[in-house]
Parts: C-alpha cells; structure tokens; sequence
C-alpha cells in the first residue's frame, strides 16, 4: 500500500486545535506528522502504540461493550453519589453528553479549573470584556502582550501564529508587530519578547497599578513598566493573553480584584484604540466543556477537581471522561477510597485505567474519530481525522450516549 499524505489535520495536542498539520498514512496507521510542536506529534504519533486499550474491561478482566456498560450502568444506579471528571480532553458531543448526563442522574461536575472560572466569571459580569478571536490577532493586532502566560512550553504555536505571522493588515509581520511579556520567571517565551517585566515576589498587582498610572496621564511613568505602557499607548490594536500565572487558584484567592482591574485597563484602552482580553486554558478542549456547562449552570453542581479527595466519600462512584487523575493530579487517586469504583472512558492506558473498575475505550478524537472541538478563542473547529477507527471501537460520545440511554 503506497505512502499518502493527508492536509489539513486538526491537531488536538493543544487548544489551538492547529488545523495546518500534514500527516503520512500507510496501512491505515501513521507515519509521520509534519508541520506539528512536539506537543501535537505526541498526541499524533502514538496512534498505532502499544498503550492504546486493546477493548473494555471489568475489574481488569476483558468484556465485551455491551456487559462493560452494563456493569458501569449498575455502578452509577446504585451509588450514593456520582462524580464526573473530566471532559477536557472529549469532543463538544461528548462534553454535552456528560452534562446532559451529570443533570440526569444528579451527578456533580469535577472539572479542570473550575474555581479559576468562577472568579473570571465574576470579573467578566462585573467589569465586562472584550475578547479577540486568533484570526484577529494574526491579521490585526500590533502589540501582542503575554501576561502570567508561557505559551512555548504549553501551547508552542500559539507565539507564531499570533506574532511572527504575516497578518491582512500586517504584512510585514514581526517587523510591525511588538511582544511583551510580564512574568514571574525569566521563561522561554520571555526571552523571546522585545519587552521583558520581571515581576518581583509574584506582585503582578503592583505592575498593574503601576501600569494603570502610567496609561492614565497623571505623571510620569515607572520604569519598570515605561516601555509596556509607552508601546500600549501606541498600539493600534493591542491583544493581551492572559495565562497560568494569573489563572491559578492560589494567586486569585491572593489578588480578588486583580481580574476585575486587568478587565478595566482593557476597558479604558477602547476609548481611543483597539484592546482585547483572552484568558489561555491549554486542556484541547476546555472551552468546549465550559460552553455545555455554562449553558445548564443552574441545574447542575461542579467542583473544582483538585478538591476530589476531600469530596469523595465510601458509595461514590467516579466517571473519569479522558483524564488521567492519578498522572495530571498527583495525590488524587492515591488519597481516595480504594474501595471508591472508577468508570474510565479513555483510548489508551493509563494508571487511572489501570485502577479503574469499568474501562471503556474509546476512540482518539482528531486521530481516529471526527466529532468537533472548540478552540480556545470560542471557535468551532470540526477535526478531521487523518485515519479510521477499526471495528470494535467507539467515540467517547457514542459511549456516553449508551451510558445515558441505561440509566
């Protein structure tokens, strides 16, 4: 069978959801992946490893679809209370299969990040915001400012796509085009930047006071933040990303008012030119879930998953939706009940399944299996998967509409 080379991938390493990935298939497995980080290779490549679950299991020991569903129906019914985890790594189909499920059976919500959203939420009703789609970075902006964010090691296209591109309206692309990055740590995206603000002890609100006098006239500016402020006054479109140092539980139980006041200074800046705001989640998929939950937020109760061992009590039941508790939340599983079953839907081995009661495996979405993904600026993407899935398997939303069709 000769070499084929697919365009025009969707890559699901990130939430980016690069859809400029080239990949070569023969004997209906991949290659080779071009134009892709290393992120976006280690989610493409592994597809024909060894670590892909070979079918569903029951307490380690191989089942067919219909019993391993069975017996995660039977686990759910009769629980004291179940808790879904996860959904950050799924499709937008699957995303609303868990909520629709979460609201049917009066299960709790454990997702990735969820206090850091309760508090942007807050902010953003507060104070409003204006967001910013990639497209207008690219095309657009002028003066692109990285704060509490290191996109290089999270997201590693996220800085040549916004800002070393040629844009519409910015053809000559870094040349017309300014960096800056504001952070705790000398990082890799930092050294990159035309404007570096080191913040001392973590007082990102310190800069942002003291950037907020600079920008408003009253007298002359500090010079830890001249340049910053001299470049924002001169932007004509000034798009600003907002990351993990900002966005983290710890600094905004710290700093309450510190989104509120960031989401002002964005404000202010409109009077006179272009400044949008976009909070960076990297999770492939994380907008997508918060879009399903934010729609049925009433109806539903969410925890924040790192809370899940102080939560979980003797009659739970955990549903773990395409996430590895016990790698990505170290202490998660190891503190829980051994005797708290876990129903792991998921399409390749991991310590979580490995631990799991009921593992149905699923299909990898944008590998093996289409469905749509929701990019971190709002966008829809629809995957388009460079190969098929063989028979015997389903996507993570054919599996949670079973799920939800027994119960």
């Amino acid at each position: 069978m000769p070499l084929e080379t697919r365009n025009r991938v969707t890559c699901t390493g990130c939430a980016l959801l690069c859809d400029d990935i080239a990949v070569d298939v023969q004997f209906g497995t991949i290659q080779a992946v071009h134009n892709a980080c290393l992120r976006g290779s280690k989610k493409l490549l592994p597809h024909a490893s060894k670590q892909l679950l070979k079918g569903p299991t029951i307490a380690g020991v191989a089942a067919s679809f219909d019993d391993a569903i069975t017996e995660a129906t039977r686990l759910i019914t009769s629980a004291n209370r179940v808790v879904i985890a996860g959904g950050t790594h799924v499709t937008n189909e699957a995303a609303a299969c868990l909520v629709h499920l979460a609201t049917k059976i009066g299960a709790t919500l454990a997702v990735p990040n969820h206090e850091v959203h309760l508090h942007l939420d807050r902010a953003i009703e507060a104070r409003g915001i204006d967001f910013f789609t990639l497209g207008e970075a690219v095309n657009n902006a002028d003066f692109v400012v990285f704060w509490g964010a290191n996109p290089i090691d999270l997201a590693p296209k996220l800085l040549v796509r916004t800002a070393f591109s040629r844009g519409r309206y910015r053809q000559s692309g870094k040349e017309v085009k300014k960096i800056a990055v504001i952070d705790d740590l000398p990082t890799p995206t930092m050294e990159r930047a035309d404007i570096k603000v080191l913040v001392d002890n973590q007082d990102h609100a310190r800069v942002l006071e003291l950037l907020q006098f600079a920008l408003s006239g009253q007298g002359l500016a500090d010079p830890i933040v001249k340049d910053l402020a001299d470049s924002m006054q001169g932007a004509e479109y000034c798009t600003l990303f907002i990351g993990e140092g900002i966005l983290n539980r710890q600094f905004l139980h710290e700093h309450p008012a510190f989104l509120e006041d960031l989401l002002q200074l964005v404000r202010s800046r409109n009077e006179k030119h272009r400044a949008a705001m976009l909070p960076l989640f990297y999770p492939w998929n994380a907008a997508g879930l918060m879009h399903e939950v934010v729609n049925v937020a009433a109806n539903i109760k969410c925890i924040d998953v790192e809370d899940l061992p102080s939560f979980l009590k003797k009659g739970d039941v955990v549903i773990a939706a395409g996430i590895d508790l016990a790698s990505q939340w170290a202490g998660i599983t190891t503190s829980m009940d051994a005797t708290i079953p876990i129903i792991s839907i998921d399409f390749k081995r991991t310590p979580t399944t490995d631990r799991s009661s009921v593992v149905l495996p699923s299909t990898a979405a944008g590998v093996d299996s289409d469905g749509c993904a929701t990019r971190l600026d709002g966008t829809v993407i629809r995957l388009q998967p460079p190969v098929l899935h063989g028979a015997g398997r389903k996507t993570d939303a054919e599996i949670l509409r079973e799920m939800l069709g027994r119960t």
